[in-house]
């Protein structure tokens, strides 16, 4: 395979674009992994590989309430693929807005087969990154396809991104529901398990939802 240029790889990437809003997800994981053998390093092309093999995870066994063995196999396999290759964009660019994002929805996505001590645990590295990537997008970054604009306290335009605030969400109705016996549970593995923050309510969960679904394109 010859050496792609940068104008040659923005064109692939433009193409994976639109291939992700058409649910192509297999030719996806196989173009990204064609342009990793070049561009291994590559912080545009290694959070669209995460991306897209957290696609094939979600993919595997299409939501079902009973997947089968092989289903739950194949996911945990695309889901370390997603999270090594999330994992190594946030090693190479810590301060970038994809970096975050991509590694707290794999790391939420993986935490639901994870049992109640684990899962206590990562939620609160899934909110580290989540607040990081909404910090990022909202300074220095370029929105994405996926983000809208809504207005701020100081007037200044927000960006959301509604897959990040789906997930915080999320955080808030797991964090508000901790149980005494879930936190006893949990202390064991955790030296301190944190109090509910404010912020962790089912209303802001409610808040971050609804905003999640106002900003899907």
């Amino acid at each position: 395979m010859e050496m792609e240029g940068e104008d040659q790889l923005l064109v692939a990437l433009q193409e994976i674009d639109r291939e992700h809003d058409a649910k192509n997800f297999q030719w996806i994981a196989k173009r990204v992994t064609e342009l990793l053998r070049v561009h291994s390093s590559h912080y545009e092309v290694l959070w669209r590989a995460a991306r897209a093999f957290l696609d094939l995870a979600t993919e595997a066994d299409g939501g079902a309430a009973q997947p089968t063995k092989e289903d739950t196999l194949a996911k945990k396999k695309h889901l370390d693929k997603a999270l090594a290759f999330a994992s190594r964009c946030l090693e190479l660019f810590p301060d970038r807005f994809h970096s975050h994002k991509w590694m707290a929805v794999i790391l939420s996505a993986q935490s639901e087969s994870m049992p109640i001590k684990e899962k206590i645990e990562a939620a609160f590295k899934v909110k580290d990154h989540a607040d990081i990537a909404v910090r990022l997008l909202n300074s220095s970054q370029p929105s994405s396809s996926s983000s809208s604009s809504s207005s701020s306290n100081s007037g200044r335009a927000e960006i959301v991104d509604g897959t990040l605030e789906h997930i915080i969400g999320r955080w808030c109705v797991r964090i508000a529901g901790i149980s005494w016996i879930e936190r006893k549970l949990a202390s064991v593995v955790i030296t301190a398990v944190p109090d509910a923050p404010d912020e962790a309510t089912y209303q802001n969960a409610i808040k971050h939802f609804l905003r999640a679904d106002k900003a899907k394109p």
